[in-house]
């Protein structure tokens, strides 16, 4: 079940970066999909985090992380495409509410893992975050 929900996920992923064109330029074609990139979110902050990925001036859901738990997902993946992630509190609709990661290029055969952690003093939003690019192996399951 949960393979299903995460194809349908990386396949409406992939079909909003080429309906993309509405909302500024896009750098997908999706003649050009390589794959997927898989991506864990670590939330270390007490809130819940709606996740997205920006790339082109477009934005794409990703899904939900509770609080205090981490949650992989699937992004497509084209040939040398770099993107960067989004974390906005789930019960915040505005966007400048928002911690956004530094550019992640995404290469064939790599894991990504985004930890995000909360400020001191500023429990509603993660503040800090790293982001830790390795080679995928077999027995991770990539």
């Amino acid at each position: 079940m949960m393979y299903r929900r995460l194809a349908a996920l990386a396949s409406s992923i992939a079909v909003g970066f080429g309906c993309a064109g509405n909302r500024g330029p896009s750098a997908f074609d999706p003649s050009e999909l390589t794959g997927f990139t898989e991506i864990e979110v670590d939330n270390g902050t007490p809130n819940s985090i709606r996740l997205y990925a920006l790339q082109g001036g477009a934005e794409f859901f990703l899904g939900r992380v509770d609080p205090l738990t981490a949650t992989s997902v699937n992004v497509p993946q084209v040939e040398s495409s770099t993107i960067r992630l989004a974390a906005r509190p789930s019960v915040s609709t505005l966007i400048d509410q928002q911690h956004v990661s530094e550019p992640i290029m995404l290469v064939p055969g790599q894991r990504i893992t985004w930890k995000l952690h909360a400020s001191p003093g500023v429990a509603h939003l993660p503040r800090i975050s790293t982001v830790h690019v390795s080679a995928c192996s077999d027995t991770r399951g990539c």
